[in-house]
């Protein structure tokens, strides 16, 4: 019988005997959503093309591979050249993730890792045009390292994000665009705050507060890097995350995450929703206690290189009464809604440069 064995040795009259135990063990497996789709994912000759089965196949322990370029399924990178400027272009509201996580757990003694594959770590890059690059939600114990996190940036003209700036679709009728602004106002995308008279200001008063999941906006101009909810040990070191639209980093309503030595920059910049290079919010204390190394710290961001991320636009949010039309917001790492626990602080942040 072959097996991962414990081999323990025991005496019984005059015989001797070797117990043969099979173990669980840890598998790598191999992702490239260009290559052919009948790979089993279990070597880089035969890699999985679809991330969903890749990620359904994750145990406690498994590390898996990142090969070339990883893309979501509706990925287009010539959009912008054949974009009609229609508003209601379904690509403009793509609902993707180029790499989703959900509740996907490792344990305390066998972590799960996403990295490149062993040479490749040049030529692997995670792209994406949907709602988020790299997703996780729900995870634990995992680490995600080394990763190329490629936005849209260069791809997205400011026309074109000032063209979506206040476009929503209320969940019930998506078929139909409206406008936070009326399209009549077009001007205000251009000019802030300090040149509008009193009268101009008004139509940014006294707006209907939208309800959470009300309505969506366009996913085009607001694509996130790294988005982590409700997470748990999870780990996101030594990665690049670059020229997105929307956020680079956020850490959400999690537990003892840490963020360390990652270059985060030119992100923000087409985003109509208020983002930052690095965010972390609603740092939570569900299971509280200490953890060595971490002794009083739920999300450490450390020794991260953050530069060149800002706002191109001014945003807005749905669930308040009036829109603030100055750019206030991308930051290059902001720390929102955290506070003090029975333990300790909620962030830790330190050794980060500029």
């Amino acid at each position: 019988m072959l097996c991962k064995q414990s081999v323990t040795t025991f005496t019984a009259s005059a015989f001797t005997f070797l117990l043969c135990i099979p173990l669980a063990s840890a598998t790598e497996y191999y992702l490239a959503t260009s290559a052919a789709a009948n790979g089993d994912g279990t070597s880089a000759d035969t890699p999985f093309n679809d991330a969903a089965d890749a990620v359904d196949s994750l145990l406690p322990g498994d590390t898996l591979y990142l090969m070339g370029i990883i893309t979501n399924p509706s990925y287009d990178p010539t959009f912008k050249d054949t974009w009609n400027g229609g508003v209601n272009n379904d690509h403009l509201w793509i609902d993707e993730n180029t790499l989703g996580l959900r509740y996907v757990k490792g344990t305390p003694n066998a972590r799960i890792t996403i990295k490149p594959a062993p040479g490749m770590e040049s030529t692997t890059v995670l792209r994406g045009d949907g709602s988020n690059i790299l997703r996780l939600v729900g995870c634990e114990y995992l680490d995600v390292l080394g990763l190329n996190v490629h936005g849209e940036v260069e791809n997205i003209p400011i026309d074109t994000a000032k063209k979506l700036q206040f476009a929503y679709r209320e969940r019930q009728d998506p078929t139909v665009v409206h406008y936070r602004v009326p399209k009549s106002y077009k001007k205000y995308t251009d000019i802030e705050m300090l040149n509008l008279s009193e009268e101009e200001l008004e139509v940014f008063k006294n707006l209907r507060p939208f309800q959470t999941g009300e309505i969506t906006r366009p996913t085009y101009t607001d694509t996130r890097g790294i988005y982590l909810t409700s997470c748990y040990e999870v780990t996101v070191q030594n990665c690049e995350v670059h020229h997105m639209p929307g956020g680079g980093i956020r850490v959400s309503k999690s537990e003892y995450v840490d963020v360390i030595n990652n270059h985060v920059h030119n992100t923000s910049r087409k985003s109509f929703s208020g983002t930052h290079g690095i965010v972390a919010t609603d740092t939570l204390d569900v299971r509280g206690g200490t953890r060595s190394g971490q002794a009083k710290y739920r999300t450490r961001i450390l020794g991260n290189t953050v530069h060149h991320n800002y706002n191109e636009i001014y945003s807005w949010a749905p669930g308040k009464d009036f829109i603030h039309p100055k750019i206030d917001e991308g930051k290059g790492i902001s720390l929102q809604r955290n506070q003090e626990w029975k333990y300790g602080g909620g962030v830790r942040r330190g050794e980060n440069k500029d």
